[in-house]
């Protein structure tokens, strides 16, 4: 298994039996090790997303420490978050065995819901309207 992106949108098709329409499932790889606990919340903001959204994806957890230092190109550290294939960053290079810090959501170390909704094309929940 390599990490190596391809192209956005690969995911599978299906028709849908209502519209007929071809639909594609969306396909989310979250690759992590141990050491670096942050990979368990990253786990739970996609799982909120997904629900928030009614996204179509399967949905991966993924230990890097059994694969070789090729396998591991485009891992930038635990954890790392792949939308068909693609880091959420963009991050294309060699493995970083370190835990993994997200800039855009203050530094910490999983990436923020509005990121996720944006790699995966969902727009941000609306606040619901409060009666006068």
């Amino acid at each position: 298994m390599t990490l190596r992106a391809r192209e956005a949108g690969t995911g599978s098709a299906w028709r849908d039996e209502g519209s007929g329409e071809h639909r594609f499932m969306t396909h989310i790889d979250l690759y992590y090790f141990d050491g670096c606990p942050s990979w368990q919340q990253a786990w739970r903001d996609i799982g909120t997303v997904l629900a928030e959204t009614g996204i179509d994806a399967t949905v991966r957890l993924r230990d890097v420490m059994p694969l070789d230092d090729e396998a591991r190109h485009g891992f930038a550290g635990s954890p790392t978050v792949h939308v068909d294939g693609v880091d959420l960053e963009g991050y294309d290079g060699p493995g970083v065995l370190a835990c993994r810090r997200y800039e855009e959501n203050g530094g910490r170390g999983w990436p923020s819901l509005d990121l996720l909704r944006a790699r995966l094309g969902a727009d941000p929940p609306r606040a619901h309207a409060r009666p006068p």
